[in-house]
């Protein structure tokens, strides 16, 4: 899956992530599944501080963490989709979460989350969300650099 999501990048050019979580060793891990494509990350490491960035900055996707201090990922969501909504565009965001029963799976798409995955999440589970949401057919208009 590396060498395929490396592939698509290469054609399509950088993809701007950013990734809103308070935990450091999850950071650290992403950071690490990543470092071998061509994808610049920015990190937040509050809600606030992601909602502010996502307000200044054009990402091709956004990684969310549910539950943080000062402004957690469902009413970060829920204020940036309307957010967009002005702007006429859209973000894909994946919700990274520990909780994985289904009421909050259904709230956090729900509010506007693309898809979810749980924690711990591994290497290929992000490789294959990442490359599902911005270079599958049947989300071809969400391509980076388009």
């Amino acid at each position: 899956m590396e060498q395929k999501l490396a592939d698509m990048i290469e054609k399509t050019g950088t993809i701007k992530l950013l990734l809103i979580e308070d935990d450091a060793g999850n950071r650290e891990l992403v950071k690490m599944y990543l470092k071998k494509l061509n994808i610049a990350l920015a990190f937040a490491e509050n809600g606030e501080a992601g909602l502010e960035l996502l307000k200044k900055n054009q990402y091709d996707l956004v990684i969310l963490d549910m539950q943080m201090p000062v402004l957690d990922g469902y009413q970060l969501i829920d204020d940036y989709r309307r957010f967009e909504k002005s702007k006429e565009s859209h973000t894909p965001v994946i919700a990274l979460t520990a909780e994985t029963d289904m009421q909050a799976i259904e709230l956090m798409t729900k509010k506007g989350c693309d898809t979810h995955l749980g924690k711990p999440v591994t290497k290929l589970q992000l490789l294959s969300s990442i490359y599902s949401l911005l270079y599958s057919e049947r989300t071809s208009d969400l391509r980076p650099g388009e």
